[in-house]
């Protein structure tokens, strides 16, 4: 888990580097989670308000490389 915490500005540009990088070997299903909250800024914190959204990642195993054909 990260955290980042900044203007609207600065989330959006660290967010925009964002790299979902499974480990080697890996192949089927996963996910990358983002919350966002507003610490309640405007309204106190005991009334923070946030969001989430989960992006859903097939991660599937590339095909095998066929060497060329070495003609006889």
């Amino acid at each position: 888990a990260i955290t980042v915490e900044g203007t609207v500005a600065e989330v959006n540009a660290a967010l925009a580097g964002l790299r979902f990088t499974p480990a080697a070997g890996f192949s089927g299903a996963a996910a990358v989670t983002l919350t966002a909250t507003d610490g309640g800024f405007l309204v106190g914190a005991e009334n923070a308000q946030s969001a989430t959204a989960t992006i859903p990642v097939t991660v599937q195993s590339p095909p095998p490389a066929v060497p060329p054909a070495v003609p006889p």
